[in-house]
């Protein structure tokens, strides 16, 4: 009996309806679940495959999977040259660095509040000129997402995020076997879409949650040449011009060294050296912080002062490792409103940023609030005159990066 040729969903089916268990399809690999069906008495598997819809070829050869129709690009290109300074308003010693600028419809929008680190971007610019992967580095919270998908707007490339979390597996992101009107289907994956369209900027975000082992399926992607062939059709895939990968993490690739994250795992040195540059960012100066605050949240800017130094001490805390969870800008936000709102200061507080936290963390939070966070500071704060807006102030965050903060 040939199982090889069955898809991972099939074998699960067969599972179900021998055993009445299947398998979580994320976590298991082909190979175990065909391990498992082997396993189970032959006649008991050959019973069930009609009721799967499956018959032919299960004992002949194996046959290859249909291959899905070709993935229709637009007609994208360069069209022109243009300098930092021109296209992303910066000034300075890089200003006059010129850029390619391309016509993809699916390029985001240009953030127009939004404010580069004049050395983060040229260091990211000119390794996309020559075609080299860059690594984002940097706690939640500091913009990394936010930085790519405003390069790639102002370059007039495509922006595909894909996101990353323990359960990633080769198929989800590369591509694999499914079942279509009963048949087996090789689907290309968001990642081998992507690669196929012209200066296309790939963000990889939060990669380190996934297994090194199923990452080893991008190293192919992430060479410059981004020669890709699929095993189960023979099918080759070669990286249209321009296109780029970008990862933002909440580490180096190395492991997480601060006990903050979670689930972040270290990566194979083949897979971080496909990165020719790492780039790190850390968290914005408190008075640009409490700007920030005071312009999105819409709140005083006194008020946001005060959040912005409770946040350093929680940081602090943070590195010193008596927090796994520190407060992000998202969370300042909702404490901000809430207190504006008139809530009462303790209750804005833990609804806002303790209830979500570990019990241990809840706890290290409210100490910390006590010993640094007075109502009399809050009440003067909240008593002084409404900032006004000021077009000078440049936000450097967005909605769009609070929700990778969170």
């Amino acid at each position: 009996m040939n199982l090889d040729i069955l898809s991972k969903p099939q074998l699960n089916d067969v599972l179900r309806r021998v055993t009445g268990k299947g398998r979580d399809l994320a976590r298991a690999s082909k190979e175990e679940m065909v391990a498992a069906v082997s396993a189970l008495p032959g006649e008991v598997v050959a019973a069930a495959l009609p009721q799967v819809g499956l018959i032919a070829g299960v004992w002949g050869a194996a046959a290859p999977a249909a291959v899905e129709q070709p993935v229709e690009q637009p007609d994208v290109a360069v069209v022109k040259t243009a300098t930092l300074g021109q296209v992303f308003g910066i000034r300075g010693k890089y200003a006059g660095t010129e850029v390619e600028v391309w016509n993809d419809p699916a390029a985001p929008i240009l953030d127009p509040m939004y404010k580069f680190d004049a050395e983060l971007l040229f260091s990211a610019v000119v390794a996309i000129k020559r075609g080299r992967n860059v690594w984002l580095a940097g706690p939640a919270g500091t913009g990394k997402t936010e930085f790519v998908k405003n390069v790639a707007a102002g370059l007039g490339r495509a922006f595909i995020r894909v996101s990353f979390d323990s359960g990633a597996e080769r198929y989800e992101f590369i591509g694999g076997e499914r079942v279509k009107n009963g048949s087996t289907v090789y689907q290309q994956g968001v990642i081998l879409r992507g690669m196929q369209r012209p200066g296309a900027i790939i963000l990889l975000d939060e990669v380190s949650f996934a297994r090194p082992e199923y990452l080893s399926a991008l190293h192919a992607p992430l060479e410059p040449e981004g020669v890709v062939t699929i095993p189960e059709t023979g099918q080759v895939i070669r990286k249209a011009p321009g296109v780029v990968f970008m990862a933002a993490d909440n580490s180096n690739g190395r492991g997480d060294f601060t006990g903050m994250y979670v689930g972040v795992r270290e990566q194979n040195v083949a897979f971080v050296n496909r990165f020719a540059k790492t780039l790190n960012f850390s968290y914005l100066k408190p008075e640009m912080e409490a700007k920030v605050i005071s312009m999105r949240a819409g709140v005083k800017l006194p008020l946001a002062e005060v959040i912005v130094a409770f946040l350093t001490v929680c940081r602090q805390a943070g590195d010193s490792a008596q927090l796994d969870h520190i407060p992000t800008l998202r969370e300042a936000f909702y404490l901000a409103e809430a207190l504006t709102d008139g809530q009462d200061f303790r209750g804005a507080f833990e609804e806002t940023m303790v209830n979500r936290a570990s019990p241990e963390s809840a706890e290290v939070l409210q100490q910390l609030w006590k010993a640094n966070v007075s109502d009399d500071a809050l009440r003067a704060a909240l008593g002084t005159a409404l900032v006004s807006f000021d077009p000078v102030l440049a936000i450097t965050t967005s909605d769009s990066e609070m929700e990778v903060a969170a």
